[in-house]
């Protein structure tokens, strides 16, 4: 339905504003990119070092980005809130001596979430410009990787990224809590995606499964194995009735939540496909990958 071929490097994600008539996009190229989702002109753009993540608010006002500057042992990164209409900065994070490796909104659009590569997660207060903000740590020794918001606001779920312990803690927000770790993964976790409803967890990993889990208990309900590479990306449908995963393999696969059937295989891309979101009104799929384009498609009728 559309193509964006504006990214001179890899796209590593993309997101879908409330209205569905935008899409934001980030690569290695260091620019985040903002288009008309139905024609692909770019609508305004700007130039961060190691831009990494992407994710439009709930409300449609903000685009946040997390960088991610290799250098030394650690690199750094920051989180820039910017103005969707315009791109300007609304506020702009610490500077972290790691990465940020994910970012999620809350559903109220007040906070952000984003994890930071050496192990803690922070949730940023917008409306207080941070002066009200909760931090969570790991393990000493141990990393972090995505991080996502459920959708009833009531929990946070992220990956730990340290190398031989592939797993996700969930935790309670107003009690800071962790409710479970969930350790069915045998590689590396890329993604989490919530159901629409927040009772379902999907998972993507190097071990080229997705996994969907009960989100109160974490009890796996069904594995989906039919990429050949390393899933990278999952999100869920609008409606949660299915699921889109990118992988490794060039291609996004949609499949059932339900019976794990492959609905469609979508084999546009030349390369791997790092980010794949679904459109709010659940018809189209915005994906991305390491052929330098974002392509918009449908997938629903």
């Amino acid at each position: 339905m559309a193509t964006f071929t504006g990214h001179n490097d890899v796209v590593l994600a993309a997101s879908w504003s409330l209205d569905g008539k935008r899409i934001a996009s980030v690569g290695f190229d260091g620019a985040v990119r903002v288009w008309n989702a139905s024609t692909g002109t770019e609508l305004w753009k700007r130039a961060f070092p190691g831009t990494h993540e992407v994710a439009y608010s709930p409300d449609g006002q903000y685009v946040a980005v997390g960088t991610y500057v290799g250098g030394g042992d650690a690199g750094s990164g920051l989180v820039y809130i910017l103005n969707a209409a315009s791109g300007q900065t609304s506020f702009i994070s610490q500077k972290y001596d790691h990465g940020i490796t994910g970012l999620s909104w809350s559903p109220d659009s007040s906070a952000i979430a984003y994890s930071v590569e050496n192990g803690t997660i922070q949730i940023l207060d917008i409306k207080t410009n941070g002066r009200n903000n909760k931090v969570y740590r790991l393990a000493a020794s141990d990393t972090v990787g995505a991080v996502a918001w459920s959708p009833n606001g009531k929990f946070l779920a992220w990956a730990v990224t340290t190398p031989g312990n592939p797993q996700v803690q969930v935790i309670n927000i107003s009690v800071g809590h962790t409710m479970y770790n969930y350790h069915e993964h045998s590689d590396l976790i890329n993604a989490i995606a919530w159901s629409p409803d927040s009772q379902k967890i999907a998972t993507a990993s190097n071990d080229k499964t997705v996994r969907i889990w009960d989100s109160a208990s974490g009890t796996t309900q069904r594995v989906y194995q039919e990429h050949t590479g390393e899933v990278v990306t999952v999100s869920w449908s609008k409606d949660g009735a299915y699921l889109a995963s990118g992988s490794t393999d060039k291609t996004v696969h949609v499949f059932s939540a339900t019976t794990g059937i492959t609905s469609l295989v979508y084999r546009g891309h030349t390369g791997s496909v790092f980010g794949v979101v679904w459109s709010p009104e659940g018809k189209r799929i915005a994906s991305a990958g390491a052929d330098l384009v974002v392509r918009v498609w449908q997938a629903i009728k």
